[in-house]
């Protein structure tokens, strides 16, 4: 995520935005929304903070190969 792109994203989220989640967004990962393998562009309304465990559930339970 280019830097400009990443504190736009801080300051639209400002946390995870895993519902109940207040992670601040310093300690959050930018997750693409539509994964970029599938054709999801990295631009702001694509993207969305979540915490690293967050970020992490949500790639285990999506259809698409996790890095090992």
């Amino acid at each position: 995520i280019p830097p400009a792109l990443r504190r736009a994203l801080d300051l639209r989220d400002r946390h995870c935005t895993h519902p109940g989640c207040d992670i601040p967004a310093r300690w959050c990962d930018a997750h693409h929304i539509i994964h970029w393998a599938h054709g999801g562009k990295t631009e702001i309304s694509n993207l969305q903070l979540l915490c690293r465990n967050h970020h992490r559930a949500t790639h285990n339970h999506q259809p698409y190969p996790l890095r090992q």
